[in-house]
């Protein structure tokens, strides 16, 4: 069975119980792990993986949005999975970062993506949905 995977919040800020990243740059490992699957893959019509200043936290962040294509015969079905994932280091001593969304709204960011992909050339009969991975 076909698989893509999709970054989520747990993902963005890496640690474990004993350790942590100083930095929320696990969506630069995530690129470097899954980035040539996702590139070969029939199915990813899209993947920028391209490191872009996030001016809110002041620093990069490697957004990964990922556009799937799936020809259903008559008819695509087009599925956006924009990295709405928060970069916010996580409250009162805990690790990694906080458990929300946020929008990513700077260029290079998910919803500068989306907007790009959405005003795409498609076929008038394509289906479209969106995936959150939080």
């Amino acid at each position: 069975m076909p698989w893509i995977p999709l970054i989520g919040n747990h993902d963005t800020w890496p640690y474990s119980k004993e350790w942590e990243h100083p930095s929320a740059d696990g969506d630069a490992y995530f690129g470097e792990i899954f980035g040539p699957m996702l590139r070969a893959s029939k199915y990813i019509s899209d993947y920028p993986n391209v490191a872009a200043w996030d001016p809110y936290h002041g620093f990069n962040q490697t957004p990964q949005n990922i556009e799937i294509t799936i020809n259903l015969g008559n008819t695509d079905a087009v599925i956006f999975g924009g990295d709405f994932n928060t970069r916010m280091h996580a409250l009162l001593g805990e690790k990694g970062n906080l458990g929300q969304a946020e929008l990513n709204k700077f260029p290079g960011g998910a919803v500068d993506w989306l907007r790009r992909r959405l005003q795409a050339d498609r076929p008038r009969n394509v289906s479209i949905a969106f995936l959150a991975q939080h």
